[in-house]
């Protein structure tokens, strides 16, 4: 009996901490400027981050994550950013010149940088406006409330 009861006591313990290596949050779009809409005011999305992942920006304060993707011949430049403490989530995407990405080009973008956030960051919200105001060029913004899902949220 005592061995059945160190065994529980192990399996919940690893039970937990293999949990708390995984944040799943729910998300609510509240707010949408996008060219072509994805989604709809209201829609739900669930966001499921591995803690131990280099693909993602960890901080105190913020979940980080960007990316660039090519689609045929056009360039797209994406930020994600989650603030840990209101669960506030915020993503931009915008079409961007070649010319203007060639040193991201061959960035590792499964090891994500503070750095590069923050060029990622310049990047997207320079041509988010002109992008807008030109109305050939691709933008997306959507903002959403996301649910705590851990108590580290």
């Amino acid at each position: 009996m005592r061995t059945f009861a160190l065994f529980l006591i192990l399996f919940f313990f690893s039970f937990k901490t293999a949990v708390a290596e995984t944040l799943k949050i729910e998300c609510t779009v509240k707010y949408i400027d996008e060219k072509k809409a994805l989604y709809k005011i209201g829609d739900k999305t669930i966001w499921t981050y591995d803690l131990k992942s280099k693909k993602f920006l960890f901080s105190d304060d913020f979940i980080r994550q960007y990316n660039l993707i090519k689609i045929e011949d056009k360039y797209y430049a994406q930020y994600t950013r989650i603030f840990r403490y209101t669960g506030e989530f915020l993503q931009k995407t915008v079409e961007v010149p070649e010319t203007e990405i060639q040193n991201l080009l061959t960035h590792d973008f499964n090891n994500q940088t503070p750095e590069v956030f923050e060029k990622m960051f310049f990047l997207i919200n320079t041509h988010f406006p002109k992008n807008k105001k030109s109305k050939k060029l691709y933008w997306q913004e959507y903002r959403k409330n996301c649910v705590k899902a851990q108590k580290r949220f």
